[in-house]
């Protein structure tokens, strides 16, 4: 009976730390282009985000806004050179200001996520 046990408690810890080595997976921001707070002389011709693992790009969005919530970029993201862990939006030439990138993604476990920056153009 005490080997049932020992059995037990061995597997039980096994299946958590497999649980859990799953959860940490999730695709989450490693960069962006521009950077979060950056101050630019010359407007950025697109925004660009780089996960940490792939996602799902016909289920994620990219919006930039300019001082009034206006959207500016114009499209959906897309994954550039079919790298699905990157999603970029074109943009119009930028007046100066203060733009919001927000955005919000699926990744390829389903989980969802969301997130904003800003960057001001000179």
């Amino acid at each position: 009976m005490n080997m049932r046990y020992s059995i037990a408690t061995v597997l039980s810890v096994a299946l958590f730390f497999g649980y859990t080595g799953c959860a940490v997976a999730h695709a989450s921001l490693v960069h962006s282009n521009p950077i979060a707070s950056a101050v630019l002389e010359t407007p950025p011709p697109s925004v660009q985000l780089r996960f940490s693992s792939p996602i799902e790009t016909a289920f994620s969005a990219v919006r930039v806004v300019d001082q009034n919530n206006t959207e500016v970029n114009t499209g959906k993201p897309a994954a550039p050179d079919g790298d699905r862990r990157n999603l970029k939006v074109t943009l119009p030439p930028l007046a100066s200001g203060t733009y919001k990138v927000m955005w919000r993604i699926v990744a390829k476990d389903g989980h969802k996520m969301t997130g904003e920056y800003a960057f001001t153009v000179q």
